[in-house]
């Protein structure tokens, strides 16, 4: 087997055994949904933006599931990554 053999096996595989990967983390290859538990250091429901104490930054796609929140709640939430941002599925007051 010559070099332009070998280099086009090798390419073969990869592409065969890195393909089946990317495609089972989903498109973009975000992660599903995680959870966090944080103190709500930002509220912006016109730009359906929060952050946390730790730095974390969440999209809100819907602001109604801001109106009962405010600064210094400490809250629990799901969440999921789409490409490369971190938005709310669901939020929660937990206690402070």
């Amino acid at each position: 087997m010559n070099r332009f053999e070998t280099l086009t096996v090798v390419i073969v595989l990869a592409v065969a055994l890195g393909v089946p990967a990317t495609l089972a983390a989903g498109p973009g290859g975000d992660d599903g949904p995680t959870a966090i538990d944080g103190t709500l250091r930002f509220i912006n429901p016109q730009l359906g933006l929060i952050q946390l104490s730790d730095g974390t930054e969440l999209r809100v796609p819907d602001p109604r599931q801001l109106e009962t929140l405010k600064v210094g709640d400490q809250v629990h939430i799901w969440f999921e990554q789409r490409n490369n941002r971190n938005y709310v599925l669901s939020i929660a007051r937990t206690t402070n």
